[in-house]
């Protein structure tokens, strides 16, 4: 499948930190062709795809990306019906005032909404942003109907549908990390056709909850027990507003090759000599600390497993108009794959 497609698919589903089952289902659907073995979903919504199980003695490689987006969580319904909210991760609350957004409530079909936001004409263009727990949600219902349809804890996601642009460009909500769920697909894919040569086990797993903490993943992680990984998420592009010498990232440059404490320092080189060597554009990124990704959590799982970050470059990150290059997404599943052939024969 083309990774324009598994974008296609993976954004249009809703998997708030939380509750992912829906993007969950979505996901093992698309494994289904890509393991000879069930494909789980656990208690926590982990995704868990068995390309080649490990042979005894043998290393066991894990692709990791984390399923989740941010979004809301409905506190409470005011007698005027309209929902409060709070933040369920990282939301740039700049953006959300007067957008569309879908209620995930008791219907199996969402309820469309708006965030409600006092025009500008009748306060001033300079009023104060309200915080994330001050936006409320008009679905256009009395308290009483607003009832029969939202409950308390249900999620709220931007009403935004994949946009192509040109040049390979998508922009659109959750691509933190449903691009990153598409590399590991399409890895996942190409590791799968060549099965019967691979020199270690093979696992995908799509990780839940990485935008309140990654517990999801880090259970998952601990279950598994691989020796190596190599975790899949975004990180910034530098845009017109923002210094390249602190965010050098590139749009279109390909996989972001992670330097890290938390990280193999001889993974990352490895990575990146692979990639030379295979002409895949590649770029480094170098963090001081932890990563903010789930690597953090499966590099300290049972006694340590030697992990990898690779970042696909992405702006306007935890908007609802987040952007990446589909050509990243191909060449980082690239990357895997060449890793995972080599696991085994000789790659740390």
């Amino acid at each position: 499948m083309e990774a324009i497609d598994l974008i296609e698919i993976l954004t249009k589903t809703n998997g708030v930190s939380g509750d992912e089952s829906a993007v969950s289902e979505a996901i093992a659907e698309l494994c289904v062709p890509l393991s000879e073995s069930p494909i789980e979903i656990d208690d926590y919504h982990n995704v868990i795809c068995t390309i080649r199980p490990p042979k005894e003695g043998e290393l066991h490689l894990l692709l990791e990306a984390h399923l989740d987006e941010i979004g809301f969580m409905v506190t409470s319904i005011s007698d005027e019906g309209l929902l409060h909210v709070v933040p369920c991760g990282g939301i740039d609350r700049r953006l959300q005032a007067a957008t569309p957004v879908l209620v995930w409530g008791r219907p199996k079909t969402p309820v469309p909404g708006v965030v409600g936001y006092l025009p500008p004409s009748l306060d001033g263009p300079n009023r104060a942003i309200p915080k994330a727990d001050e936006m409320v949600i008009d679905i256009g219902f009395s308290k009483e109907k607003a009832k029969t349809l939202v409950t308390c804890g249900d999620r709220v996601t931007p009403d935004i549908t994949p946009l192509q642009l040109r040049n390979n460009r998508v922009t659109g909500k959750a691509l933190d990390n449903r691009s990153g769920c598409a590399a590991v697909l399409l890895a996942g894919e190409m590791l799968a056709a060549c099965r019967d040569r691979l020199k270690c086990g093979v696992t995908l797993l799509f990780g839940s909850m990485e935008e309140v903490g990654s517990s999801g993943t880090r259970t998952a992680a601990y279950r598994i027990a691989p020796t190596h990984s190599i975790v899949v998420d975004v990180s910034f592009s530098a845009t017109h507003d923002m210094p390249i010498q602190k965010y050098p990232g590139k749009i279109g440059g390909g996989p972001m090759i992670g330097y890290s404490p938390v990280l193999s320092k001889d993974l990352s080189r490895y990575l990146e000599t692979l990639a030379r060597k295979n002409g895949i554009p590649c770029q480094t990124e170098v963090m001081g600390g932890r990563t903010g990704t789930d690597a953090d959590a499966i590099a300290a799982t049972r006694g340590g497993v030697k992990t990898g970050l690779l970042s696909i470059p992405q702006r306007y990150m935890h908007t609802p108009v987040e952007m990446i290059d589909t050509q990243d997404i191909r060449q980082t599943a690239l990357l895997m794959l060449f890793y995972g052939y080599d696991l085994g024969g000789g790659a740390i």
